[in-house]
């Protein structure tokens, strides 16, 4: 069988020519080639954001480091160097060659720190693409150098290298010499410029290859600076103070605050009034006269000295030096309970001193005793830190019951230099207190009286029950004294003071009232037992807290 080849079909030149012309135009396979292109931008465009992903890690752990260094540097207790606890903590990171500048200022009570640093990420996509770095000097002469240092090969940022005869070295790295004694000199087979090599880094080996670099820096500083600190510490004496050792655990922590405050290092600089309370507070003889020196107050007899406050007064922080003010009556409504103004010198308030025995001495010899007032303690507490009361503070002055470091003290709510602060405690909440009326407390003999007499032990031996209120009436109640106390809170805060609060032991109710007493809810302490301690260390110590000032 004959098997017959198909026919051959000839193109002519005119078909020729005619699909030689149509081929520019045939866009054919044109969105592959786009695609190509796209995927290389977007891979680029990744590769670009990992290269500065890595940079900002760099950046972060080289910002936490400079940050944990300076705070530690510049902590007055801190023994060492400032520079060289910086450069410790660098070190340790591995980064002792990243800081640039360090910069200490300190005096007798503070210590300031300015620390720059920076870091140059390796970027290989920006190399990659052909990125030359802004810190590259275009100079000439630069060059390349082997694992050993040597130079092997001069260079420019033209592109250009030259090799350059280098001695031989053998495989134990001694140089190599000539029967004759001359050194045996190579070229380097491999040179490798890498766009332009620069002196930011330090390039080893035939084939440097860190070229392209992110580089990042960092800033920071730290203070830490004891000013003129005019403390407030208000304690709860009251007569639930004595169940399950909560008064011997108030002693140990408030010792304990006093000492870490009045530090050898703040010699003059921090002023401590230690207001104790019960159902009102004491001021003692000397502090009631310098009062009166200054206050018209309607003085009545000498068995005890509080004052007594309108409601009005604990709308502020100070006190009106033109009104009339009424010497507490020396009372007591059982005649086994305490009088409500307490007779006891340990009592009495410690206005402004920086005396550590005397405060600790005073605080050791604190008893429980009567109902509770907290917003009379807090009023106190506030009106020692009021620039109004120095008038008091330089009769005090005067009369050696406060150091004369202090006679300037309160100072401006405005000032710069001084911070006021008052820590307040307290076990419970609010309690009732009673007065006798104004008819029957208006005569020494009626002083007297009173004095020998609880009001209802009197009443119930002596007076019929229709009468009893002729005698004696409620002046505050619970509801009362925790609106009087979020008051003066209120204005204490809006002048600037800052509010330390500590519920030892509280109900419910009792810590909502010291929380919102707070300069902030982290500014109070809800503790239970020993916890006590932790709570006054800790507001002793940011008392005198680190400051990051960027």
């Amino acid at each position: 069988m004959k098997i017959e080849r198909p026919a051959t079909r000839n193109m002519s030149l005119a078909q020729a020519m005619s699909l030689l012309a149509a081929f520019p135009r045939d866009q054919r396979g044109s969105l592959s080639i786009f695609a190509v292109f796209l995927f290389i931008m977007v891979l680029g465009i990744m590769g670009v954001a990992v290269d500065y992903t890595r940079a900002e890690r760099d950046r972060a752990t080289l910002q936490h480091t400079l940050d944990r260094a300076v705070l530690a540097a510049a902590d007055l207790d801190q023994e060492r160097p400032p520079a060289e606890v910086v450069q410790d903590y660098f070190r340790t990171a591995g980064l002792e060659t990243a800081l640039t500048d360090l910069t200490v200022d300190q005096g007798l009570n503070y210590k300031t720190l300015y620390a720059r640093a920076e870091v140059n990420t390796h970027a290989p996509w920006l190399d990659l693409l052909g990125r030359w770095d802004s810190n590259r000097r275009a100079d000439p002469g630069q060059y390349q150098t082997d694992e050993t240092g040597r130079k092997i090969a001069d260079a420019n940022c033209s592109g250009q290298v030259t090799p350059v005869p280098t001695q031989k070295i053998d495989d134990y790295g001694n140089p190599v010499f000539d029967t004759n004694g001359d050194p045996v000199m190579v070229m380097a087979s491999k040179v490798d410029l890498h766009h332009c090599m620069g002196t930011a880094e330090t390039f080893t080996g035939t084939a440097a290859s860190k070229t392209a670099t992110i580089q990042t820096f960092v800033e920071g500083a730290a203070e830490e600076r004891i000013s003129n600190v005019e403390i407030s510490m208000v304690l709860d004496v009251s007569g639930s103070m004595g169940s399950n050792n909560r008064m011997w655990r108030l002693r140990t922590a408030a010792n304990e605050f006093i000492d870490t405050v009045l530090s050898d290092t703040n010699q003059d600089l921090v002023s401590l009034s230690v207001v104790p309370y019960d159902e009102h507070v004491s001021l003692g003889s000397t502090f009631y006269n310098a009062m009166r020196s200054e206050l018209n107050i309607n003085h009545k007899h000498n068995y005890s000295h509080c004052l007594e406050f309108p409601n009005s007064d604990f709308t502020q922080t100070g006190i009106n030096w033109n009104g009339t003010y009424q010497q507490m009556q020396h009372t007591r409504l059982y005649s086994s309970w305490g009088f409500q103004c307490s007779t006891s010198s340990a009592d009495a308030i410690s206005p402004l001193s920086q005396n550590k025995t005397a405060l600790k001495a005073q605080v050791n010899a604190l008893q429980p005793s009567g109902n509770t007032h907290i917003f009379l303690g807090m009023k106190w507490a506030a009106m020692l830190l009021n620039p109004t009361f120095n008038r008091v503070v330089d009769n005090l002055v005067q009369a050696n019951v406060v150091d004369s470091a202090f006679d300037n003290r309160p100072a401006a709510f405005d000032d710069p230099e001084t911070m006021k602060t008052i820590v307040l405690m307290t076990d419970g909440q609010n309690t009732s207190s009673y007065r006798v009326t104004d008819q029957y407390y208006a005569t020494p003999s009626h002083y007297a009286h009173w004095k020998n007499w609880g009001i209802l032990n009197y009443l119930n031996s002596y007076v019929s029950y229709y009468y009893h209120d002729q005698f004696y009436y409620t002046k505050y109640y619970n509801s009362l004294g925790d609106t009087l106390l979020n008051n003066v809170c209120n204005a204490a805060k809006n002048d600037g003071i800052v509010i330390w609060s500590i519920g030892f032991e509280v109900n419910d109710h009792g810590a909502n009232v010291m929380r919102n007493c707070a300069s902030s809810p982290s500014h109070f302490f809800r503790v239970e037992g020993i916890e006590i301690s932790d709570a006054f260390d800790a507001i002793a110590r940011q008392i005198n807290q680190l400051r990051l000032t960027q």
